[in-house]
């Protein structure tokens, strides 16, 4: 009677509850029998609305009806979902479709139109979140496509592309374009298609809002339902590729507007693709390593160190690549560190470069402390490196008779350099040490060169070159292997010469200075010891 009349009006539920029962009690029917056809029949009445209601969906008054078939079959709500997503799913499905319209974003008012018809079609609201991100996720496919394509074109040859795509690909008449920095395009179609992709995940509202699980339990954190990733569209090399490729559109687009929209959109974008906060990091390291270098070098070839206006730079560098604090701090002292070590690599390319131009030593060196970076353990320069950059700075002075040993003013300022530098007192000392014995015998070489020459003011330039470094060692251990006849006819040369307007005080502490650096007073020293003995032996 119900199937061929379709007439259940609210008041034959009772009766025939009774009499259904009744029935059932005195053909002692099994519960799962009974079961098994109230399924049955329910299931077809429903497919029965569905196929004589316009588009699919029952009008009130079969609602209604389905209501009270409900009722005499006792269903609790969770029985009949399955009924009706699988006779109403479709339906819905079509609705959200025709609610998104050619542009795919779907208005408010359509959504508040799909929670009515969600009820008339008895549909759970879990179940038609599932149908709506079924109809996100044909959606988001294409789109993803669109782009992964664009991306292929910018990263592969045409032979590659060809044979990936098993056909010619003929000409790229984009050959040339797009071709943005970091090796990677950054203008066209393709952020244009990453922003289609992002509104139209965010106008239709696709993240839901959920509770995370860290710290913060009382702050709402976003849940993308469909991602790339989980859908398997593309693999994991490219779904970096398209994400850095955003970033780095974020950084080169000249046009403030759209900057700001791409930056905007990066945090969306890595969850649509589905990349977890280790993805992110390790692409935006990537990224954060060539801008912090090429900003980093550009500043320092300007200033000495960065202030307060690139710190905020960077900051905002920090913020568009989603980097932690530490991770920033890391990759500013990586850049750093690389414009020093070039600077670096440079005098030691070039000695004479330092030796004669120690303010410039003096600059990199404060540079390194400025920025907060050790020669050892940050630009990487071992101690022998260290010291020779020691001996750089401090060279021109000792040569130009600057820097001498008894005043004080010389060992604040070698103190200065050498805790500056990172040396210990004895490093610095032994170096020092080092590089007068290397110099003094250099000198005396040249001087017997030019004596043979007879080119006597020569001589004399490279003996006061003696006396200048050899007083940093009080002319002591010079060892210049001279005979004591070599030594006094140097000696003699010396006293021989003009002094000009230095005072007969100063001209005995330089002889006595030679005549130790010579080693001839180490002669006279044993020279009056063995007369002190002969002495000692006439006595006894």
């Amino acid at each position: 009677r119900i199937t061929q009349e379709w007439d259940f009006a609210e008041e034959m539920v009772g009766p025939l509850v009774k009499s259904s029962l009744d029935l059932i009690g005195m053909l002692k029917v099994q519960e799962g029998v009974v079961n098994k056809y109230r399924d049955s029949l329910y299931f077809q009445f429903l497919k029965y609305v569905a196929a004589n209601s316009p588009m699919g969906i029952p009008s009130t008054t079969d609602s209604t009806k389905l209501l009270n078939l409900r009722t005499y079959f006792a269903y609790t709500p969770t029985q009949i979902n399955a009924f009706h997503l699988e006779t109403f799913g479709p339906t819905y499905k079509k609705s959200i479709l025709e609610a998104m319209g050619i542009t795919g974003i779907m208005l408010p008012e359509y959504r508040e139109a799909l929670v009515n018809l969600r009820d008339r079609l008895t549909l759970t609201e879990r179940d038609a979140q599932k149908l709506f991100e079924e109809v996100i996720a044909s959606k988001v496919k294409p789109m993803t496509g669109r782009i992964v394509m664009e991306m292929e074109r910018t990263m592969m040859t045409k032979k590659q592309l060809s044979d990936k795509r098993k056909k010619d690909m003929g000409e790229d008449v984009y050959a040339g374009k797009d071709q943005g920095n970091l090796g990677i395009g950054s203008e066209g179609n393709i952020l244009g298609d990453i922003i289609n992709l992002v509104d139209f995940y965010v106008e239709n509202q696709v993240p839901r809002p959920m509770k995370s699980d860290g710290e913060n339990d009382d702050e709402d954190e976003l849940y993308y339902p469909i991602t790339i990733l989980g859908k398997e569209l593309v693999e994991d090399e490219m779904a970096n590729a398209m994400y850095r490729q955003l970033v780095v559109g974020s950084f080169t687009e000249q046009n403030q507007g759209k900057a700001k929209r791409y930056e905007d959109a990066i945090p969306h974008f890595g969850s649509i693709i589905g990349l977890d906060d280790e993805n992110i990091a390790e692409v935006g390291g990537t990224i954060g390593t060539a801008v912090y270098e090429n900003y980093v070098t550009s500043q320092m070839a300007k200033k000495p160190v960065l202030d307060q206006q690139d710190m905020m730079f960077i900051a905002n560098i920090q913020k568009k690549l989603q980097l932690t604090d530490e991770k920033s701090l890391e990759l500013l002292m990586e850049a750093q560190k690389k414009v020093l070590v070039k600077d670096v690599e440079f005098y030691f390319d070039n000695p004479d470069k330092g030796i004669n131009n120690p303010a410039a030593l003096k600059r990199f060196r404060e540079r390194c402390n400025q920025s907060g970076l050790t020669m050892v353990d940050d630009v990487g320069l071992g101690k022998q490196r260290v010291a020779q950059l020691f001996l750089m700075e401090i060279t021109e002075g000792i040569e130009k008779g600057t820097f001498r040993p008894a005043s004080s003013t010389t060992g604040s300022t070698l103190m200065e350099i050498q805790e500056s530098l990172g040396l210990t007192s004895e490093d610095a000392e032994a170096a020092l040490v080092s590089m007068v014995k290397s110099r003094a015998q250099a000198d005396i070489e040249d001087i017997q060169d030019e004596m043979m020459a007879d080119n006597t003011g020569e001589v004399m330039v490279l003996m006061k070159d003696v006396l200048n470094f050899g007083a940093f060692v009080g002319g002591v251990g010079l060892e210049l292997g001279l005979t004591e006849s070599q030594a006094n006819k140097l000696l003699g040369l010396f006293e021989a010469s003009d002094f000009g307007d230095v005072s007969r005080d100063e001209v005995e502490e330089q002889v006595d200075l030679l005549k130790t650096c010579l080693g001839l007073n180490d002669n006279e020293e044993e020279e009056e010891y063995e007369d002190d003995d002969d002495e000692e032996e006439e006595e006894e």
